[in-house]
């Protein structure tokens, strides 16, 4: 739920200031999640090996694999593999954190110039936000058989990405309403 807290502030719009602790309670949990990733990718490319293609022997035999060519392999290597999911795991919590931490401490000063502030790192934010995404998307899917080629790839993946974090928001703002009623808040 990242791009909705880049999006509300790039835009500012009001709409979802109402479940925006929510969104960047879930944006918080990139850290762990990006953690357990680079975890499991490293278990998935050293155990593994028949998962990605690219791993076996056979994938470097030229004859076998004429549209592999060996520039593939250097962006295809375990190394840059985990390299690349660091990375992106770097970049969303960074930009989760930066927001959540201006956030709060507009909360706390009343400061009106941190949502000016925030407006304007948005925009950049939302660009490298999708940048990411979409080389993400590209590395957990499209490795798995690197010899398709797809361009509307990535959209799809945030695209579908999106619908389950809607129906988890979803689902989160229920919970807690269920929890504990808006009359009980006052």
């Amino acid at each position: 739920m990242l791009w909705i807290i880049l999006l509300h502030f790039l835009v500012r719009g009001r709409w979802v200031t109402a479940v925006r602790r929510v969104c960047e309670a879930m944006a918080g949990a990139f850290p762990i999640i990006s953690s357990r990733v680079s975890a499991s990718c490293c278990r998935c490319c050293s155990v593994y090996k028949e998962l990605y293609y690219w791993l076996t022997r056979n994938a470097h035999n030229a004859t076998l694999n004429p549209t592999l060519r060996a520039h593939k392999f250097g962006w295809l290597s375990p190394t840059m593999f985990f390299v690349r999911y660091c990375i992106y795991g770097g970049i969303l919590s960074t930009i989760s954190w930066y927001f959540a931490k201006k956030s709060r401490e507009q909360d706390e000063t009343g400061d009106p110039k941190i949502t000016d502030t925030l407006r304007i790192v948005a925009g950049p934010a939302m660009i490298l936000y999708a940048f990411t995404t979409n080389f993400l998307a590209f590395d957990v899917l499209m490795s798995i058989a690197p010899k398709w080629y797809s361009t509307i790839y990535g959209v799809q993946f945030w695209g579908s990405g999106n619908v389950g974090a809607f129906a988890a928001l979803a689902l989160i703002v229920l919970w807690v309403a269920a929890e504990r009623p808006a009359s009980s808040t006052r």
